[in-house]
């Protein structure tokens, strides 16, 4: 599956698109009353394709969480079968 150098990699990853997720969640509040329609129109489509954009990486991010929860549980199974073979004797 993942060696350690593996997971590492992607809990970097991880942790950057959470940085850049907090990142984008952090903005001054703005009075849009002297906006124009136009103006308005174009902040809304920008703000639709920014949360597509986060919801990508919140997607990208929960299938990396649960590859690594799966091989962390995977893991800790072999250890565990392996100290009961050892004490066994099988």
């Amino acid at each position: 599956m993942f060696n350690k150098k593996e997971l590492n990699i992607m809990i970097d990853k991880l942790n950057a698109d959470l940085r850049e997720l907090n990142s984008a969640q952090i903005e001054p509040k703005v009075d849009y009353g002297h906006f124009s329609k136009a103006d308005l129109i174009r902040l809304i489509e920008h703000q639709t394709q920014e949360i597509i954009k986060l919801e990508a990486i919140a997607s990208r991010y929960e299938k990396q969480l649960e590859r690594v929860i799966e091989y962390n549980a995977v893991e800790n199974y072999r250890n565990t079968v392996q100290k009961n073979r050892a004490s066994t004797g099988v």
